[in-house]
């Protein structure tokens, strides 16, 4: 039996201007047989990427920075599921 140390960080807070802070990633899968689907759960992320980001600050969370969701987007026009 081979025992290895495993390395791990906290990066909850992370320091810097730049640095957004993380808790836990999320992962939004969606089967590529469903494209009817896939188009109402992108629909819903879409919501919450625009008019749920100020919700979501009033509940203390932060919001996701355009840049990044701007990417969300593009991958789903790529993908032929926005």
């Amino acid at each position: 039996m081979i025992l290895r140390k495993i390395s791990t960080a906290i990066i909850a807070d992370p320091a810097g201007d730049t640095s957004y802070p993380m808790v836990a990633a999320t992962f939004i899968l969606v089967p590529s047989e469903s494209p009817m689907m896939n188009k109402r759960v992108t629909k819903f992320y879409d919501w919450a990427y625009t008019d749920g980001q100020e919700i979501a600050k009033s509940l203390g969370f932060v919001p996701l920075p355009n840049s990044l969701t701007g990417k969300i987007r593009a991958y789903w026009d790529a993908k032929g599921i926005k």
